[in-house]
């Protein structure tokens, strides 16, 4: 099994100039949580929903810049689905960006993968990205 066989394909994206509101607006209108951050064309991190409602707010910021993950965690589309879900635990994250020939094509969340044949491997995942 695939990474593609279960990613959500897509490149919704925003800019490093854009206003928190913006990125709302993003989230929202796609219906996700996370979202890659770009400036000029190059992803150099990824903001969740999470950090908007910790980080800026917090500080009353409507810029982005010091709140986005800049730890990029990527995996090449034609992987194994078992590989990303060691990904996800090692690093203890939902999301991984999917990538094609080094180029963003979309993210395989924990969510996107509740039908594959490896529950055993998915719970462990899911336990460990909780601890």
């Amino acid at each position: 099994m695939k990474v593609k066989d279960y990613m959500t394909k897509g490149t919704v994206n925003c800019d490093i100039n854009d206003e928190i509101s913006t990125i709302a607006e993003i989230m929202d209108s796609n219906n996700i949580g996370f979202v890659p951050v770009l400036e000029e064309d190059e992803i150099i991190g990824v903001i969740t929903d999470r950090d908007i409602v910790i980080g800026p707010v917090m500080d009353n910021i409507t810029t982005i810049e010091d709140f986005i993950n800049k730890n990029i965690i990527s995996i090449d589309e034609n992987e194994n689905v078992t590989e990303a879900l060691l990904l996800m635990k090692e690093n203890k994250v939902k999301r991984l960006l999917v990538t094609s020939k080094e180029k963003y094509v979309g993210v395989l969340s924990i969510f996107d993968l509740l039908e594959i044949k490896e529950k055993e491997d998915l719970l462990n995942t899911l336990i460990e990205i909780k601890n």
